[in-house]
């Protein structure tokens, strides 16, 4: 019995629009070709890629090593990304709930709150950080989870989709990398307001949070959550289709 997917998997692979292709078979070509570095030239003897050998041996076992990387945070990403969106969403709520509590206690005139401008940056930071959250968590393909949980390995995960699945995949393990720091960096700003309205701005817990908020993680907080959003609305899948490609050892798709 097929079902629809609206595009997402299929029996078979067309275009650039599927995310993953047969989910029973995955099919690898093991007719490529490999690269061999210093193969060398005619009259050279094969010996003229030597000196190329050693300079790319470093560059590329480096970019090996990162494909891999993102490859395997797609991977699990792709297991448990409805649980991190939910998870990550109450922060961001939190986030709100806590600097609207500072904001209302500065618009009532009660006290007045030390460098009053960082309650509402912090407000500001949780409210689109909350928006970008969802609309990454409304975005992310259902099938690509139930692929991720159905694959017994990174490498079937990652040869099972196609290469705009690739890119939807690192599209979003990239934005939530972002996300997650940015939460953190605009968490020590959140606790502050709060508990300088809760329990006064001069109290030792509310002095520790504001030493804990510093100007120069809130700018970073707002340019990861600038960067997200530029990566998650702005730049198409295709723009990271090409990760791990060569090194995963995947047929074509």
């Amino acid at each position: 019995m097929t079902t629809n997917t609206g595009g997402i998997i299929g029996s078979t692979v067309t275009g650039d629009g599927n995310i993953a292709g047969n989910g029973n078979i995955v099919q690898i070509d093991k007719s490529r070709d490999t690269n061999h570095y210093g193969s060398g030239h005619g009259d050279r003897g094969g010996s003229g890629g030597d000196r190329s050998d050693g300079e790319a041996g470093p560059f590329m076992f480096g970019a090996v090593a990162l494909s891999l990387a993102i490859v395997g945070a797609a991977f699990v990403f792709a297991k448990h990304a409805p649980q991190y969106y939910l998870a990550a969403c109450l922060v961001a709520l939190f986030q709100v709930s806590a600097s609207m509590c500072a904001v209302i206690g500065d618009i009532s005139g009660g006290r007045t709150v030390r460098e009053d401008w960082r309650e509402w940056l912090a407000l500001a930071y949780a409210i689109g950080v909350a928006l970008l959250i969802y609309y990454a968590w409304r975005s992310y393909p259902p099938a690509v989870v139930d692929h991720a949980n159905a694959a017994a390995s990174m490498r079937e995960f990652w040869c099972g989709l196609t290469e705009h699945g690739h890119g939807v995949a690192v599209q979003h393990v990239l934005a939530a990398a972002a996300i997650s720091l940015g939460l953190a960096l605009n968490m020590p700003h959140a606790i502050a307001g709060f508990l300088a309205y809760m329990f006064g701005e001069y109290t030792p817990i509310a002095q520790l949070a504001y030493r804990a908020a510093s100007v120069p993680f809130a700018v970073f907080a707002w340019f990861l959550a600038v960067t997200a959003g530029f990566v998650l609305i702005y730049l198409e899948p295709s723009a990271f289709s090409g990760v791990a490609g060569p090194f995963m050892g995947c047929a074509t798709r």
